[in-house]
């Protein structure tokens, strides 16, 4: 990609943001403040009709919107028969890419071995062992088949779209900022106290607090690549002060799982230090999360101590997520091949967790990706998705290898991303979430293997 179709792409994020703050201050007057819900209507219409505008001529801008989305889902609109209006802006990019390619479409990453295959084998075999449970609402409303063949093209379009480093970026500096508005709002609504019971949990506008310290992780690991590009001295300041926000949210989320997976972050971005050149970068990003932790050290070290106690004695919430693992697991002992059906699993956790739970508990998920999948669809499924997991793992690590180092840096920063969401998913279920699913698109990008990264593109990026 040349620097002006770069330009053009940043040209038309930031004149959608400006045009729709204009139409909103504009219609915000003509209505006026007393009818409210007419005034939020309108400007949802508005909004929605600028983001097709810039989709269409761009879809990559959809896969944009899709991924920013997630840090402040709270305050997006619902849409009637769809999860929210993320569905439709999906379907707009899907419409629009379809329509604007002068090439064939390309099917063949489903043909040959890799994440976007190993998706297409698990929709199958959900549908085959249990079509019901595919097609038709489960707890919460949620259907399926919908949810994962969104999912597999949302993959797949990443693996059509993201073609250059140039786009990557763009993407991470849309998300990190979004992330960065709510981790400011988690520090407002949360404090840390003295034990995990005496604090107030913060989630900002993420689905909730587990969540949330996920996506300020992944932030955080978006802003590190970023500032090491061809930035200048506000902007890496700027940059420098959005991680120390994350780090804060992330705290103020009192997320036992959280706090594990931040340091497991610091630690793989510590120890990319080998390289000389990101030394400095290293060093003043650890002693940002040093200060950051000491600000509350009393707290967080307490909070800390009593992590691994309650992983092995099994207290507190850890001693309900062990019950909810054991009742998975006899779930797959009843239906060791095929399981009890996708998203069955809080319906039927009544029948297996009766000794286990108490009642107002017997409406949970698994709390764990891997268990949740091996009870839901049963050997077969989790093999399925352990495949797929296992290619993007392979696919990402051969691109880390490439002899561009744009491109071996860009495959590092998903690979971070990557294992932070597998890691978590032992506490939280992970397997629908859209940003495994766009990391599985990315590893299958041709980026990787061809010599496709102009000079301009890594003279701009970095």
């Amino acid at each position: 990609m040349r620097v002006e179709t770069s330009l053009r792409l940043y040209r038309v994020i930031f004149g959608l943001v400006i045009i729709s703050a204009a139409a909103i201050l504009f219609l915000s007057l003509q209505i006026g403040v007393g009818n409210y819900d007419q005034v939020i209507l309108v400007i949802e219409i508005v909004f929605f009709g600028f983001i097709a505008l810039a989709i269409s001529r761009h879809p990559y801008i959809g896969l944009v919107v899709t991924v920013v989305s997630l840090p402040v889902i709270d305050i997006l609109p619902s849409i009637p028969f769809a999860s929210s209006a993320i569905s439709l802006i999906g379907g707009v990019t899907l419409v629009s890419f379809l329509l604007g390619k002068s090439r064939e479409v390309n099917i063949a990453t489903f043909t040959k071995p890799s994440g976007l295959a190993w998706g297409l084998l698990f929709l199958g075999w959900i549908m085959l062992t249990n079509p019901t449970a595919a097609l038709l609402p489960s707890f919460g409303g949620r259907n399926w088949l919908f949810t994962y063949i969104q999912l597999l093209l949302l993959a797949w379009l990443v693996s059509e779209l993201m073609d250059s480093p140039v786009k990557h970026h763009v993407l991470m500096w849309s998300y990190s900022i979004a992330a960065v508005i709510s981790a400011i709002y988690s520090i407002q609504q949360g404090s840390i106290g003295e034990t995990i019971y005496e604090s107030i949990r913060g989630s900002g506008l993420a689905e909730g607090a587990n969540s949330a310290a996920r996506y300020f992780i992944v932030a955080l690991i978006f802003l590190y690549h970023l500032r090491s590009t061809k930035i200048n001295s506000a902007q890496r300041l700027l940059v420098t002060a959005g991680i120390g926000i994350l780090i804060f949210g992330v705290l103020v989320t009192v997320s036992r799982t959280g706090l594990i997976l931040l340091f497991a972050a610091i630690g793989m971005l510590s120890i990319q230090r080998a390289e000389r050149s990101r030394q400095g970068q290293a060093g003043a990003i650890l002693a940002l999360f040093v200060m950051v932790i000491w600000l509350f050290a009393d707290n967080i070290f307490s909070i800390a101590r009593g992590i691994f106690p309650a992983i092995q004695a099994g207290t507190d919430t850890v001693g309900l997520r062990y019950a909810l693992w054991q009742a998975g697991a006899r779930m797959w002992q009843d239906h060791v091949i095929q399981g009890i059906g996708i998203g069955q699993y809080p319906q039927q956790l009544i029948y297996y967790a009766i000794d286990l739970l108490p009642a107002y508990r017997l409406r949970l998920g698994a709390h764990n990706m891997y268990i949740e999948v091996l009870a839901e669809t049963g050997s077969i499924g989790l093999m399925i998705l352990s495949s797929q997991l296992m290619f993007t793992w392979i696919q990402l690590r051969t691109a880390i290898k490439n002899s561009e180092p744009l491109v071996s840096k860009l495959a590092n920063t998903w690979m971070m991303v990557f294992i932070i969401m597998l890691l978590g998913g032992i506490t939280k279920a992970d397997h629908y979430d859209k940003l495994v699913w766009m990391v599985i698109g990315v590893s299958a990008l041709p980026l990787w293997t061809n010599d496709s990264t102009s000079e301009k593109d890594v003279n701009e990026t970095g």
